[in-house]
Parts: structure tokens; C-alpha cells; sequence
């Protein structure tokens, strides 16, 4: 009989860096004979299930009406602490709502193992359960991490949800010791960091902690991308994909229309489908723009990429050796492209530095919170132009990208993922 995994990914955000790990832990996991599904809603449910996946859709907790209204502001958050009221798991009654009705998914598939990324509730079904759990977690919410913004001080008036109430009362259920911060809710039997030392770095002495290289497996076939065969390869070819940061941001197209148009390098541009390419007019004579492209197959021919410094292209650029622009449109995004700068393969452009931060205040219920936001102005066009130009013209930042992707992917081979969990499940 084969042995069944259980996947709790956090799916109330808008990006897919969570699901995504998911999906190639699960690939990994069925290649060595095991059987995965899925809990999750909203927009990925269906692409998981055309994965070959099945997947319980829950009710709880609550999601608000998904609305593609836009990414056009930069918000700068601190922890884990402001997940808990964007994903509504803001009262004891929507905790207990959640866990009685994941316990009722987790009796009908009866699993080996529960496996959750940011979502959470799974240290907590595993306890109730008795079966083992893995959490996939970023060093950057790892309770012992240097946390999500490690490359700045911190406002004094940026006050994040204060979480103790809450699961003081949740916690007590289950005779689990109270918590000062949200991310030590992501505990378990075993923490698989999906990345390297080196882009994720944590303490030597935590136990039950494996470094499984990328959890995403870039495939860099032309299959559907013939055309990138016939372009002009004399000069340099920048791509520009900023994912869910696409939505309701004309704007930044248009930007580096006019920043780059005209310049010496073919520019390809995906919208992601968030804005149809024909509205974007009039369009330079060296770029392409299309509502979608295979990502890894354009990353593997390009000289740069700019994009919003979401962990699955993190991943695929690192995996071709690529240097890159990072133009982040939230503080975790950030958090991603200021260690590629650390390390000399990218550049960032944070709004944070182009434009002045308002203080957002707002309630819940618990008290007060705060956060920062501003506009997404990634800079001027000279700044943009100049980032480009700047990554390109230094073979320095190729260099250093060639040198961590044989690092990525030499860590990667092994499939250690799936050996740390079979060695745990037994």
C-alpha cells in the first residue's frame, strides 16, 4: 500500500511561493511511490488538480471575495504576527472551526505525514492527530531566523498584531506551551528549509532541520517557446516578469517602456496575464510583450531578469546562474532580493527608497496594529535604466550568479527532501 502525504499550504496570499513548494515536494514524493493531496482553496485549486493531485477544498477559515484590484502599493510588514488576520485566523471559534474541520480531511485521507508550509494549524493537527509532521520553512520565518526584515532597523512605530492572547487561548486545548511570536507555530517533527545555507542561513545547531535545496524544478525545454530560437542574439536579452505584482500595474510596464525602449538589448516582457499585452501601447521596437511565457525556458536565454523576488523565480533564476533586478512589491519579496545583493547577483529597487512610507494603522481584535505602504514607484527612469545597464555591463554579478547555481543545483541533486521524510515516517 502506498504511503499517503497530507498538504497544508498556505494558499491566502496572492503569490503561489507556497503552493509551489508544495507541488514539487509532491512530485518528488510520487516518483519515490508515495500518494499526496492537497487542502487548500482559491485560485490554485483547480491547478493542483490538474497536477494529478485531489484536493479538499475547506470553508474555513473565512476568505474574503478574491479580487483582482491591483498590486500598485509596496507594503513593508515585519513577521508572521499580520498573517493571522489576513487569513482570518484572528478568534479562538475560527481556530476551532479550522481544526475540527481539517482533523475531518485528515480522517479521510489518513496520512503518514502532514506537510505544511506557512500554514498555521498543521503543528497543531499533528499533535491532535499523533502523526508526524514536516513544515517547509524560509529562514526568514524561522523562529530562530534573522527574521523577515534582517536588512534594516525596524521603526519603532511599525507595531505588528500582538499574537499571546489569541493563542494563549488556542493553545491551551491542546496543553501546548504559550508563544510569543506567530512564527513558532510553525513546529514539528521535522523543518525542511528549502534552499541553501548560503541563501538561507540559520544557526548550525538546530535539530530536526534539513536543507533540501530548491523545492522547484526548473525544466528550460522550448516546447511552446520555438520562438525565442529566431531573436537577435548580438545583443543582451533582459525578460521582466513580476508576477501577481502584474495585477492593476500598467504602470510599471509602461516605466520600463520608456526606460529601456530604444537601448541596445531585446527586452521580452510577460504580463502573466494580468493585463492583456495589447494594451500595452505602443510598445518599443526591441521588446516582446506576451500575456504568458514558459518562465525557466525565457530565464535560461536571458543575459538579466528583473522581477518581484517571489520564491519560485528566485529559484529558476538562480538555477540558470542569471543575475537579476529585484523590483519587490512587499517586505518578504524585499527580504528575498537584499541576500541576492548581499551575494553580488542582483540589485534591488525598493520603493521603500524611491518614495515616503504612510504609516497604516488599523484594529483587530486584539488591539492596534501597524504597517508601512507606498506606492509601488520602483524610481525614475534613470534609476531603472541605470540598474539594468549596471548588472549587465559588470561581469561581476554574472560571475557570482554562475557560481551560486552550480552551488543550487549541486545541493538540490539527492532528492534530500524525500529521504528526510521517509527516514522520519519510517
Amino acid at each position: 500500500m502506498k504511503k499517503k502525504a497530507l498538504f497544508f499550504p498556505s494558499y491566502l496570499g496572492s503569490g503561489f511561493g507556497h503552493i509551489g513548494r508544495c507541488l514539487a515536494l509532491a512530485d518528488s514524493l510520487k516518483a519515490a511511490g508515495w500518494e499526496s493531496h492537497f487542502v487548500l482553496a482559491g485560485k490554485h485549486l483547480e491547478g493542483v488538480r490538474k497536477k494529478g493531485f485531489s484536493a479538499s477544498e475547506p470553508r474555513y477559515p473565512f476568505r474574503p471575495v478574491e479580487k483582482e484590484s491591483g498590486h500598485n502599493m509596496y507594503t513593508f510588514f515585519t513577521n508572521m504576527d499580520y498573517q493571522l488576520v489576513r487569513d482570518r485566523l484572528d478568534s479562538p471559534r475560527m481556530w476551532r472551526r479550522t481544526m475540527r474541520e481539517q482533523l475531518r480531511f485528515i480522517q479521510q485521507v489518513q496520512p503518514q505525514v502532514l506537510i505544511g508550509d506557512a500554514w498555521l494549524p498543521t503543528g497543531m493537527l499533528g499533535k491532535a492527530t499523533g502523526i508526524p509532521v514536516v513544515q517547509i520553512v524560509r529562514s526568514i520565518l524561522h523562529p530562530r531566523g534573522s527574521g523577515l526584515v534582517w536588512w534594516r532597523d525596524v521603526l519603532d512605530n511599525v507595531v505588528p498584531p500582538d499574537p499571546r492572547r489569541l493563542f494563549g487561548k488556542v493553545l491551551r486545548k491542546y496543553d501546548l506551551a504559550e508563544i510569543e511570536r506567530t512564527e513558532e507555530m510553525l513546529f514539528g517533527d521535522l523543518t525542511l528549509i528549502p534552499s541553501i545555507p548560503l541563501l538561507d542561513p540559520l544557526p548550525d545547531d538546530l535539530e530536526n532541520t534539513a536543507y533540501v535545496g530548491a523545492l522547484t524544478r526548473p525544466v528550460a525545454s522550448l516546447e511552446g517557446a520555438n520562438w525565442l530560437e529566431s531573436l537577435d542574439r548580438t545583443r543582451p536579452l533582459v525578460y521582466v516578469t513580476i508576477g501577481g505584482g502584474a495585477v492593476g500595474n500598467k504602470t510599471f510596464f509602461e516605466k520600463v517602456f520608456q526606460a529601456l525602449g530604444g537601448r541596445e538589448m531585446t527586452v521580452i516582457v510577460s504580463t502573466s496575464g494580468k493585463i492583456p499585452a495589447e494594451e500595452l501601447a505602443p510598445v518599443p521596437e526591441n521588446f516582446i510583450v506576451k500575456d504568458w511565457v514558459t518562465g525557466p525556458a525565457v530565464i535560461a536565454q536571458a543575459d538579466l531578469v528583473v522581477y518581484h523576488g517571489g520564491y519560485g523565480t528566485t529559484m529558476e533564476v538562480l538555477w540558470f546562474g542569471k543575475p537579476s533586478v529585484v523590483v519587490p512589491f512587499h517586505s518578504e519579496q524585499e527580504a528575498n532580493g537584499r541576500r541576492l545583493e548581499s551575494l553580488s547577483v542582483a540589485q534591488v529597487l525598493s520603493p521603500m527608497d524611491a518614495g515616503e512610507m504612510r504609516l497604516i494603522q488599523q484594529r483587530w481584535r486584539y488591539g492596534k496594529y501597524s504597517f508601512l505602504a507606498t506606492k509601488a514607484d520602483h524610481g525614475s527612469l534613470e534609476r531603472i535604466r541605470e540598474a539594468v545597464e549596471n548588472v549587465l555591463g559588470n561581469s561581476q554579478y554574472k560571475t557570482a550568479a554562475q557560481e551560486l547555481g552550480v552551488r543550487l543545483r549541486e545541493f538540490t541533486e539527492g532528492g534530500k527532501a524525500v529521504s528526510a521524510i521517509e527516514s522520519l515516517v519510517g
